[in-house]
């Protein structure tokens, strides 16, 4: 079993009164129950917390962002930006995650990327009818998405939560955040 001492430091007086009258080897155990329950309920409130954060980077923002592009440019402009949140992910998750060296095939393939996504906009034959602020809101919900992604990785993966559950508490909060915004957000919509 696990050994804590009874008598050391703010911890063990925690776990001396936890464990109350009981013999030692039953005090331990019920002290070690009772610092288990404080630390999953200190675990759950950090992730929901953290799943808050990633419901706002993964739907809240970039939905509201991508909704407002779409009244300033057209829909397949919208599609060729939004296919950059790879490309986002990937520079997001090289600036800021150490488990994800920079190497000279990454830098390569993200730029590579970049140039591919210049090339399909073909911004030398003139922004036609699309505004550039468009353009600037869509990469903006896929940098959204990039940080999202990067901070799930980072924060929510270590925390061993199952996916599933993961995704369902991430979106469910992202829902409520969004139907408290719909009457401020809906103001003005045509």
């Amino acid at each position: 079993g696990i050994e804590l001492p009874l008598h050391e430091g703010r911890i063990g007086g925690a776990l001396a009164r936890a464990g109350g009258a009981r013999p030692p080897r039953e005090r331990r155990c019920g002290a070690v129950r009772h610092v288990r329950r404080e630390a999953s309920a200190a675990a759950e409130a950090e992730g929901r917390g953290h799943l808050l954060v990633v419901g706002l980077l993964l739907c809240v923002v970039p939905f509201l962002l991508f909704a407002w592009a779409e009244r300033h440019i057209s829909s397949s402009l919208v599609s060729v930006y939004n296919a950059t949140t790879p490309l986002m992910t990937m520079a997001v998750a090289m600036l800021v995650l150490s488990s994800e060296p920079r190497t000279c095939d990454k830098t390569l393939g993200l730029l590579l990327g970049i140039v591919g996504v210049i090339v399909v906009l073909a911004p030398w034959n003139g922004l036609g009818h699309s505004g550039l602020a468009g353009q600037l809101v869509c990469l903006g919900a896929t940098a959204c998405y990039g940080m999202g992604f990067t901070y799930l990785r980072r924060f929510v993966t270590p925390l061993g939560l199952p996916s599933v559950s993961v995704a369902a508490v991430q979106v469910s909060l992202a829902a409520v955040v969004m139907l408290a915004l719909t009457p401020i957000a809906a103001t003005g919509a045509t």
